[in-house]
């Protein structure tokens, strides 16, 4: 406290503005605006989906069921959705928090954003459509699908596609683990990041559409 106290006036501001300038150094080739730009755009869509994930209950109730049915109502993937929105909110709000300490580039901060967004909202969208419209899509446990009878290949397609975007979340982790070591390690470039990345999506779109 004595060695804080003997630094003066104003050296406590001094040392704060050092540290934000230390913080804003720590990304690699990508400038303060475009930080900034990702990491809002994460954080937002982090609350966001959180807000969301807690109005499916509200929704379902002014929105009329479809779909051949045992109930009359929506399935128990509402509560799903629910859960999934506020756990993938909470994980990009947890990304955003420690963007600053990514050493990324631009392509591959805006690559790790995209990603982020794509893999949690799809996720989430997927068990909405399913709770409202009664189709699993063939992707969910067998104890759910006992009230999801619709058997219409539409809505059972698009459920389907939207839950496994989910698997972007693989090529989304490689970037954010890429840039956590990159300063460290000489042989995670920013070029070997994004290749591999993209090798990723092309693999999971595949496995998404299959």
């Amino acid at each position: 406290m004595a060695a804080f106290e003997s630094l003066g006036p104003g050296s406590h501001d001094e040392l704060l503005q050092a540290d934000t300038r230390a913080s804003d150094a720590v990304g690699h080739d990508g400038g303060d605006g475009n930080m900034n730009y990702t990491r809002r755009l994460t954080l937002c869509a982090g609350f966001l989906l959180v807000l969301l994930g807690c109005l499916p209950g509200l929704i379902f109730v002014f929105m009329p069921a479809a779909g051949d049915r045992i109930s009359g109502g929506p399935t128990p993937a509402v509560g799903v959705a629910h859960t999934l929105a506020c756990l993938e909110g909470v994980l990009l709000v947890a990304i955003a928090a420690v963007w600053h300490l990514l050493h990324l580039n631009d392509r591959n901060r805006y690559l790790a954003c995209f990603l982020g967004i794509v893999h949690a909202y799809g996720n989430w969208f997927g068990c909405v459509i399913a709770a409202w419209k009664h189709a699993s899509g063939a992707s969910f446990d067998p104890s759910f699908t006992c009230s999801m009878l619709n058997e219409d290949y539409l809505p059972n397609l698009i459920v389907n596609v939207l839950l496994n975007l989910s698997l972007l979340v693989i090529p989304m982790l490689w970037v954010l683990l890429g840039g956590t070591v990159a300063k460290e390690c000489e042989k995670c470039s920013q070029a070997v990041i994004e290749i591999v990345a993209w090798i990723l999506i092309v693999v999971c779109l595949v496995a998404t559409l299959r």
